[in-house]
């Protein structure tokens, strides 16, 4: 039996999943976006970690299946957008938004150069 591309959430995994096995919350990251081709072998899918007040972690990935040899090839990217909150509709219908300009960074003075003195 091969990877289900099509498991959205935990309890869809252990609707389809005889043998999955959880520790923790497996939906702490909300799917925001997901499409697949079981014939091809790909699955590329967003999911957002929200830090209340704060922003959001986005997370891509992207899995390939190699024809030649059944291998899979897995690529993920994560980054942090400040000041976007996750709006919940349906959980594959999630979307996200600017809610608030991003905190502007304090300017560090740990490695500013010092002026010099006489």
């Amino acid at each position: 039996m091969g990877k289900d591309f099509s498991v959205i959430s935990g309890k869809d995994g252990i609707a389809k999943v005889p043998d999955i096995k959880f520790f923790g919350d497996p939906d702490t990251w909300k799917l925001i976006s997901k499409t697949w081709s079981r014939d091809q072998g790909w699955m590329k899918s967003t999911k957002a970690l929200e830090v209340k007040g704060v922003g959001c972690f986005l997370q891509v990935t992207t899995q390939q299946k190699n024809t030649r040899n059944n291998s899979s090839a897995v690529a993920e990217a994560v980054t942090f957008a400040p000041g976007v909150q996750i709006v919940d509709g349906k959980l594959i219908d999630s979307t996200i938004r600017q809610v608030k300009e991003p905190v502007a960074k304090k300017e560090s003075t740990k490695f500013a150069k010092q002026p010099k003195t006489a």
